[in-house]
């Protein structure tokens, strides 16, 4: 069965997030989640007034599951209201890629020839078991119809 949106395109966003700190803060990098420059955006979370600096801030922490691992987990800390794709010159640190709707079934078995898969992304028992039915979805999708078998190939199951 295809999920509900599987007939509409989609976006992938794209963050450098070295290249958001130099623009943000005049320093390339990943610092970790004491960095001084970083500091007055988590103090002003606290407060009841927020100040919007116009800043976001990028850094890493230490993993503490496989999936922040397998992921090459980082985060973002956000001193502003707006858009992180509305901040000045977010032209050098963000990028949206538009995926027409026919394309997503190429890409997707693209991704899983490369085995950037739900189950490698996502690694729990929940994710393991879908990525184990997206696999089924995915072959029977690209395999040609037994002999008397209908000819409409099942659909790739969604990625959450």
């Amino acid at each position: 069965m295809d999920p509900p949106h599987a007939n509409l395109g989609a976006a992938l966003w794209a963050l450098d997030p070295q290249q958001l700190n130099e623009t943000c803060f005049g320093k390339w990098g990943l610092p970790g989640i004491g960095t001084p420059q970083i500091r007055p955006l988590w103090a002003d979370v606290f407060k009841d007034e927020k100040v919007d600096s116009g800043k976001v801030a990028a850094f890493r922490v230490k993993v503490i599951d496989v999936r922040m691992l397998v992921q090459q987990a980082a985060f973002t800390l956000h001193g502003t209201s707006r858009g992180i794709e509305t901040l000045e010159r977010a032209e050098t640190f963000v990028r949206r890629f538009r995926i027409p709707a026919e394309a997503k079934p190429v890409i997707q078995m693209e991704l899983y020839d490369m085995g950037i898969t739900r189950k490698f992304l996502f690694p729990d028992l929940e994710n393991l078991a879908g990525g184990l039915q997206d696999e089924i979805n995915l072959e029977q999708a690209w395999s040609p119809p037994a002999a008397g078998a209908p000819s409409v190939p099942a659909g790739p199951a969604g990625v959450p």
